[in-house]
């Protein structure tokens, strides 16, 4: 753990610049809402005493409900108070995920390149958006606030790159630099194309060009022991520390659901609705990101909007417990 600190700077750094990014008493708090899930939408640099923990708590909470979000989630890193995450547990907080910060120090291994592969950087940021959209198997709606979530980051020391297979644009990758640490994001290759060495070149290539830009720190954050991480490790990346997403499911009023499944039908064409016995709604987002999930909801040709049954909102799995009738 030895990059810890520089790491969690780097990290803060990174979240301040999302859309809508906020800081409550030191706290960084990223929500985003187009995009409900946590890795766009959590706390993190929490470094709060056991006296104000109570009161610090219930100002995220407060936030969080305020921004339409159906959870509040902490990014827990070596960094963070241990009686702070004692307290979120007692609040009912679980662990959602772990993820792997891991690390290369020195050139990346050379084995397993498909030189069938090529990649170069692209200033087509809106193909690049669809791409990964696509590539993480989001729901193609998402694109539009994709855009929204990467514009903040025009003007920084950032490199957004395509690979190629036969000619065909078929993975991404960017990377982020400052402060000497080169962040690789975005690593996505399409469905079809996967088990190509599309994922190794791509991050192969973002290494070498994170070190034409003199940084000397290599980082990436993944699933901890998923595929990915295996892949990485294989390139010569090594897991520096981990991190722990805790999530609460927040009860709502009435309101809420109204508001929100206004913002649903917005969100999602009419194509995307199907009429089923019981249940008006039927969305199903097989995501790489988030996993695969089914909304189900019943909003239409109902005097109110209701939950049929307990249902997964949007890709993230938070279920909700009320129902109305």
């Amino acid at each position: 753990m030895k990059n810890v600190v520089r790491l969690e700077e780097f990290w803060n750094n990174f979240v301040r610049i999302f859309p809508d990014t906020v800081e409550v008493q030191g706290a960084i708090v990223a929500c985003f809402l187009p995009i409900p899930v946590t890795l766009f939408n959590h706390v993190t640099n929490v470094n709060t005493t056991e006296g104000r923990a109570e009161a610090f708590l219930k100002a995220i909470v407060d936030h969080f409900s305020s921004t339409g979000l159906p959870f509040v989630c902490f990014r827990v890193s070596p960094s963070t108070p241990p009686s702070f995450v004692s307290l979120l547990e007692r609040h009912g907080f679980e662990k959602e995920k772990e993820q792997s910060i891991m690390v290369l120090d020195g050139e990346p291994l050379g084995n397993g390149i498909n030189l069938r592969v090529t990649v170069k950087e692209t200033n087509d940021i809106d193909a690049f958006d669809r791409l990964v959209v696509k590539g993480f198997e989001m729901p193609s709606e998402w694109k539009e606030a994709f855009d929204k979530l990467v514009a903040p980051f025009k003007g920084k020391d950032v490199k957004h790159y395509l690979a190629y297979l036969d000619d065909r644009p078929v993975g991404t990758v960017s990377l982020f630099s400052t402060s000497k640490v080169g962040c690789i994001l975005n690593v996505s290759t399409l469905k079809e194309y996967r088990r190509n060495g599309v994922g190794t070149a791509l991050t192969a290539h973002a290494i070498s060009e994170s070190l034409k830009a003199g940084n000397n720190l290599h980082t990436l954050q993944t699933d901890r022991g998923g595929e990915a991480e295996k892949l990485y490790r294989k390139i010569g990346f090594k897991s520096d520390y981990t991190v722990s997403f805790f999530v609460k499911n927040l009860e709502y009023t009435h309101d809420f659901f109204e508001s929100f499944f206004g913002w649903l039908d917005k969100t999602l064409p009419q194509t995307q609705t199907q009429e089923i016995a019981g249940c008006d709604l039927l969305f199903e987002f097989p995501n790489e990101m988030c996993g695969a999930r089914v909304v189900q909801i019943s909003v239409r040709h109902q005097p109110k909007p209701r939950i049929e049954r307990a249902s997964t909102l949007l890709g993230q799995g938070f279920l909700i417990k009320k129902s109305f009738l």
